[in-house]
């Protein structure tokens, strides 16, 4: 999913976003400063760099699909009624 511009992302749906095969890479511009305290970390824990990012991007997101299914069915469900 690339897109020439900022405003042609933006008008992406989440069902798009959510749905699209990501291969789990991307780049990240940092600082060279923040770069070399990344790798500084990485050394001294002696991992491999994307181990301390990953570690401080956090986890994934939940399914934003998901809960809207949630709430879909638990409005439509006869119970709710």
């Amino acid at each position: 999913m690339q897109h020439s511009n900022y405003a042609a992302w933006q008008s992406t749906s989440p069902e798009a976003i959510a749905e699209h095969h990501y291969s789990g890479k991307f780049v990240l511009r940092v600082t060279p400063e923040a770069h070399r305290g990344l790798a500084l970390d990485a050394a001294e824990q002696q991992v491999s760099p994307n181990r301390p990012i990953a570690a401080r991007l956090g986890s994934p997101r939940p399914d934003p699909l998901a809960s809207r299914h949630r709430r879909f069915r638990a409005v439509t469900s006869p119970q709710a009624r």
